[in-house]
């Protein structure tokens, strides 16, 4: 499955707020955890508090913390908020499109399985961004180079 990049920070910042139990979370926190600037954490955060996820405080001191029950969203919720399915696509009336809309509805029931709360409690370690494609036949000292997939922007959940 792909996430854009503003899903995995997205993801990230709710976790780093969920593990902070709520303590105030500077922005510079969340880009740390999720590799990105700070910038980058501010614009997906402020849609986080738009959709009442993430509360913002201003000032001195200010930052994110995570709203009242965000820690039960379920990770299908999530991606299925921020990345809205391609389902309404016109794919035509062939059988193997049936297959590919139960394959999505399939993909969403399994992430619904698991919450924020799970992955705060690092229950399935590990980040988007450690998936990446080997470069063919590159070696380092015994050990395959990686490199980004060919989209930047977007990045494999095993």
């Amino acid at each position: 499955m792909v996430l854009t990049r503003q899903t995995d920070i997205a993801i990230a910042a709710l976790v780093v707020c969920t593990k902070a139990k709520g303590q105030i979370v500077q922005i510079n926190v969340i880009a740390k955890a999720s590799e990105t600037t700070a910038a980058h954490v501010a614009q997906v955060t402020r849609q986080l508090a738009r959709l009442g996820w993430l509360e913002s405080h201003r000032g001195r001191g200010g930052g994110l913390t995570l709203s009242d029950g965000a820690e039960t969203l379920s990770l299908g919720e999530i991606v299925q908020i921020l990345q809205p399915s391609r389902e309404d696509r016109k794919v035509g009336s062939r059988p193997i499109c049936n297959v590919f809309h139960e394959a999505e509805r399939s993909k969403f029931a399994y992430l619904d399985r698991f919450t924020i709360a799970d992955l705060a409690r690092d229950e399935w370690g590990g980040s988007c961004r450690e998936n990446r494609r080997p470069v063919a036949g590159s070696q380092i000292d015994g050990t395959l180079a990686i490199r980004p997939s060919s989209n930047d922007r977007q990045h494999v959940l095993a």
